[in-house]
């Protein structure tokens, strides 16, 4: 008589059986992966018990069935897979009191749904006033690439595959930060919030979960170089009552960084043996030029040319030549007549 008591149906014997995860198959698609038996978690050919280890799959399984002489095992391959944006310039320079914006977008690239965890922190500062900086991850809804008074987010939401997710990091310089003033902030995005399996992103760093992306914020002021010169005007002779000079203003951006504290403005005081000369070219009195631009204006109606009388003061605003980038050289032309 056999000294094991027979079962009802039938005998199953467990094995701990390690699936070797080095082949990837299609989701549905029967997995001829190799199979090896291993230890179990229980006594081997003894009934297994709640917590015995019946299959041991790396990778992770959503469908599997065992009988007593095949496994057949259904691969997922669904993962997550983050693609981010990263902006052309990986800096801004923004005037005291006002806020920098710098757009991003992050698309799950792979099968499965996920959710994306985003982070701004400062890394390494100048500023002596860094603890009034204000920064935050915002919404960039819908995806204008400006700010709307979007609401501050932490994460993506339960983002599809293949669906994308617009924010914006957002930087706000107080009032009083000095000329020179930069912080290097980083932007990431992590997937699961650094739980659960590590995704396979598409960066080349298997299994890591997080990407970064550093930006520099900062306030330095633009530089200018101004060079003046007077030309005859034909017709006229020179030094008398009455002659016309032309004026020829020339303004070079000499620094590194274009203008960002509001308006660019010129004012150039004439002297006093001068007049100013009005509708010397038609019904215009100023005339501005960069490269292939150019502007006319008139002192009575411009809203970007005026002429002080009191102060004797030219004044002409740049605001149709913004940005006004390092390199940039603008003319500015006038005429005046001598007393």
């Amino acid at each position: 008589m056999n000294k094991y008591k027979l079962l009802p149906f039938f005998t199953f014997m467990i094995f701990l059986l390690t699936i070797l995860n080095s082949n990837v198959y299609p989701y549905g698609t029967l997995a001829n992966t190799p199979v090896s038996n291993g230890g179990d978690a229980g006594t081997l050919n003894v009934l297994d018990v709640d917590g015995d280890t019946i299959i041991n799959w790396d990778g992770g399984i959503t469908v599997s069935s065992v009988t007593c002489t095949s496994v057949t095992i259904y691969v997922d391959t669904g993962t997550a897979a983050v693609w981010v944006s990263t902006p052309t310039v990986n800096y801004k320079n923004v005037a005291p009191g006002t806020t920098a914006y710098i757009y991003y977008s992050v698309r799950n690239g792979g099968n499965a749904n996920d959710i994306f965890y985003l982070f701004i922190t400062s890394e390494t500062t100048n500023a002596s006033n860094i603890s009034s900086w204000q920064w935050r991850i915002r919404r960039d809804d819908p995806p204008y690439g400006e700010y709307n008074n979007e609401p501050e987010v932490t994460n993506t939401g339960t983002l599809q595959a293949e669906a994308t997710y617009y924010f914006q990091a957002a930087v706000l310089l107080p009032v009083g930060t000095v000329n020179g003033s930069s912080t290097t902030f980083r932007v990431r995005v992590k997937a699961n919030y650094g739980s659960g399996t590590e995704d396979n992103w598409p960066n080349g760093e298997t299994g890591n979960d997080d990407i970064s992306h550093y930006i520099i914020v900062k306030y330095e002021e633009a530089k200018f170089l101004l060079s003046k010169s007077t030309a005859e005007v034909p017709g006229y002779g020179r030094e008398r009552p009455g002659d016309q000079y032309e004026y020829v203003l020339v303004i070079k951006s000499t620094g590194v960084v274009a203008p960002v504290n509001g308006t660019t403005v010129l004012r150039d005081k004439l002297p006093t043996n001068v007049d100013i000369v009005e509708d010397w070219s038609g019904q215009y009195d100023i005339v501005a030029k960069r490269g292939t631009t150019e502007r006319w204006y008139d002192f009575s109606s411009s809203q970007y040319a005026t002429y002080d009388a009191g102060s004797r003061t030219v004044i002409i605003k740049f605001d149709e030549f913004d940005p006004i980038n390092p390199g940039d050289e603008i003319t500015v032309r006038f005429r005046v007549r001598v007393k």
